[in-house]
């Protein structure tokens, strides 16, 4: 294993004998102690692929200038930050087709690549983009209860619908679902409600001959005074003003 690791120098497509091998190994301890190994952790932990990747290219430019490195020493180095990231990555949960596909791609990295500066970039470049995808699988994730929350205001606006009636719909609590849904909509949940209704209302009195009232009626307004003058405030006109402009 020791002499296949180094086929990188010591040549392919010939017998290599492992007694021939004269590179100079570096004990790992050296090159990953525990300051290191907390600071990869960490990097990990907070999905900071930058500065990991800053971290591990500062690493292997210090490497490329020991005369005579083994590439054993390079295999192991990358196994063991592998394993780091990949430790973390599984304590935090991330999504297991994730994890599988970090493992595979490393494992490919490690198992084709016979230059050593193309195996460091791959394995480097499968960690970064690996942290950039559990970023991107994580807001997905948490965006998922606004994505339903919209969905079911834009199923029920039509009726009398509030912030409670969401929240138990999608199983949260009202205060955690007005939080994040002004978090990620950048509006509260009664301006988002009010919008949805005007952009119903807009089409109705396009493509409809109901009267101001029935509209009204048709997004949830019992009262066509109180939609009249909120159509008007949003959208700069009163409805049948609005209407004209299309008839």
């Amino acid at each position: 294993v020791y002499a296949i690791k180094c086929r990188s120098k010591a040549g392919l497509d010939k017998m290599i004998y492992f007694e021939q091998l004269k590179y100079k190994e570096i004990p790992m301890e050296e090159i990953l102690d525990e300051r290191r190994r907390r600071e990869i952790e960490n990097m990990t932990e907070a999905l900071d692929s930058e500065a990991l990747r800053g971290f591990l290219m500062e690493w292997k430019e210090k490497l490329d200038q020991t005369a005579f490195l083994s590439p054993a020493s390079v295999y192991e180095y990358l196994e063991q930050v592998s394993d780091i990231v990949h430790a973390v990555l599984k304590k935090n949960q991330t999504k297991r087709e994730l994890v599988r596909q970090f493992e595979n791609d490393i494992q490919l990295s490690l198992d084709y690549y016979t230059d050593l500066d193309e195996m460091c970039y791959r394995v480097i470049s499968v960690i970064e983009d690996t942290l950039k995808q559990t970023i991107a699988e994580r807001k997905n994730r948490s965006r998922l209860p606004i994505r339903m929350a919209k969905q079911y205001i834009q199923e029920n606006y039509s009726r009398q619908v509030s912030l409670e009636d969401v929240a138990e719909a999608i199983h949260l609590s009202p205060a955690y679902l007005s939080t994040m849904f002004k978090k990620e909509m950048g509006i509260n949940f009664s301006d988002f409600l009010i919008s949805c209704r005007m952009e119903a209302a807009k089409e109705l009195l396009k493509s409809s001959h109901l009267s101001i009232a029935e509209v009204a009626q048709k997004i949830g307004y019992a009262d066509a005074r109180h939609f009249s003058k909120t159509f008007n405030r949003l959208v700069g006109l009163k409805p049948s003003v609005y209407r004209k402009l299309y008839w």
